[in-house]
């Protein structure tokens, strides 16, 4: 019986430390586990970065490209504006024989009611 008593300690023994090894494996592989992963999620976000900062670096190019355009076509309007200020007045005494006045008009002629329409709104205004 001692035997079995030595052999049952002893089996016990190494119950308990295959035990302890097999836990300290387990949290071993836990700790790399974690650590892959850790490293997994910081690469994404890096290339998650990197996929923003494209997006907002096309969407300047596209604005910028767009302002170019507006920008020519500005240049485009203010040029025909200024060719219809020089045409206008030629057009204006050649074709419909306009002429600039060289004296102010020394009298103007209004309706009395609405003179005295725009005297009421004056005094309303004041009070």
């Amino acid at each position: 019986m001692a035997v079995q008593r030595k052999s049952r300690k002893k089996t016990a023994y190494h119950v308990k430390m295959q035990a302890k090894n097999v836990a300290s494996n387990l949290f071993g592989a836990t700790i790399i586990f974690v650590s892959i992963l850790m490293v997994t999620v910081f690469f994404i976000l890096y290339q998650w970065k990197s996929v923003e900062i494209r997006t907002y670096l096309a969407k300047t190019d596209q604005l910028r490209s767009e302002i170019l355009e507006l920008t020519s076509e500005n240049n485009q309007l203010e040029k025909f504006k200024n060719e219809l200020v020089r045409s206008v007045p030629a057009i204006a005494t050649n074709k419909l024989r306009m002429i600039n006045p060289v004296e102010k008009p020394n009298k103007l002629s209004m309706d009395l009611r609405k003179v005295q329409q725009y005297e009421e709104k004056d005094r309303e205004i004041q009070r």
